[in-house]
């Protein structure tokens, strides 16, 4: 799994671990298919790969929390689907849980070492 997610003001690309996946994708249940998605802010996006050139593109958004109920978690948006044109766009997961599975593994892959391999051409 790639992942393309805004860490502080730019955005960074990495490879979650195998060890984040089941977290990453827990954080985006439960969800139900949204038939009229609102113009939500882009956060990144995850590639997964099948394996045989199969890959699911999940587009990740921010949705925010309602003024009126903070105490409610924050529940997130995305899109899925083989490719941009196929993608269908759902509402749920909880936006909270997501931005901490995805900041741990980027932790995680920044400590090892594969960050700094990558920028210089070694990876």
């Amino acid at each position: 799994m790639t992942c393309t997610y805004e860490a502080g003001i730019s955005l960074a690309r990495f490879d979650v671990s195998k060890d984040y996946w089941k977290e990453v994708v827990n954080a985006l249940s439960p969800s139900q298919y949204d038939p009229r998605p609102a113009n939500w802010i882009y956060a990144g996006n995850l590639i997964i790969e099948f394996g045989q050139g199969r890959e699911c593109r999940v587009e990740l958004y921010w949705v925010g929390q309602h003024p009126a109920f903070p105490e409610v978690p924050r529940i997130g948006a995305f899109s899925a689907g083989p490719s941009f044109e196929s993608r269908k766009y759902y509402r749920g997961g909880n936006e909270e849980e997501l931005k901490a599975a995805l900041t741990r593994a980027y932790t995680e892959y920044r400590k090892s070492g594969l960050l700094e391999r990558s920028r210089h051409g070694r990876d």
